[in-house]
């Protein structure tokens, strides 16, 4: 298959594509996988067969009889919101501004267009999720919370997923070893779990929620590599 697509493909890019078909395939395998768990887990969430699942996790991590307070000292609450920003529309947009900025400024731009792409598509296709399948927040956030939009999937999730592993594979682009390399990636799964992990805190989101906005701001990640990658010149 990986043949058939290579020979399809216009000279200029035949060679760059070849070079890294191994990883192109595993690449679309992971995307298509990603795509496959989105939906079996959507339609899992519209019959309530998660319900029990969600409510568990969630009021594990609330005081006995307390719904709208989270366990832990009030400064673990503080922290949490902290952290919870690092996914939130103005850091990331801000973020993803600074980054393309940057890029550019170095005249990476074919990097800055592929990072602007998947952070654009990455967002439209959570509100598209939420318009389709319509899940309502928990009813577990502290008092004061502002909730927004629908529950399924987690926009901070999806947001965070998407800008920390992207900004991760921009970073270890530049390194020549795998221990470099693995450090950058280290470091986006520490905020990518934090940022999730404070939404189920919080009560603001269900843990299926958080799961499905980790994979999908995780295939548009991959997604802006493939195309990243696949567009390099040959020797890169």
């Amino acid at each position: 298959m990986i043949a058939t697509l290579s020979a399809r493909l216009p000279p200029r890019f035949r060679a760059a594509f070849a070079a890294v078909e191994a990883k192109v395939l595993a690449i679309m395998i992971l995307v298509a996988g990603g795509v496959w768990l989105i939906l079996g887990l959507g339609g899992e969430v519209r019959e309530g067969e998660t319900s029990a699942f969600d409510k568990a996790v969630i009021e594990a991590l609330r005081l006995p009889g307390l719904p709208h307070v989270p366990i832990g000292p009030r400064w673990l609450w503080e922290a949490m919101r902290d952290v919870t920003a690092l996914g939130g529309t103005t850091f990331v947009v801000l973020a993803t501004t600074l980054a393309v900025a940057g890029l550019a400024f170095h005249r990476n731009w074919r990097r800055a267009a592929v990072l602007a792409g998947v952070m654009i598509c990455a967002q439209s296709c959570d509100e598209l999720l939420k318009g389709i399948y319509g899940r309502p927040r928990p009813d577990f956030a502290p008092l004061g919370t502002y909730v927004y939009a629908q529950s399924f999937p987690s926009g901070h999730s999806t947001a965070s997923a998407a800008l920390w592993l992207s900004l991760a594979m921009l970073a270890a682009s530049f390194e020549p070893r795998r221990r470099e390399k693995a450090f950058w990636f280290a470091i986006a799964g520490l905020v990518i779990a934090g940022v999730g992990f404070s939404r189920v805190f919080l009560g603001v989101h269900w843990p299926t929620d958080v799961l499905a906005g980790w994979v999908l701001g995780a295939c548009w990640a991959l997604c802006g590599w493939l195309v990243w990658r696949t567009r390099r010149a040959p020797g890169a």
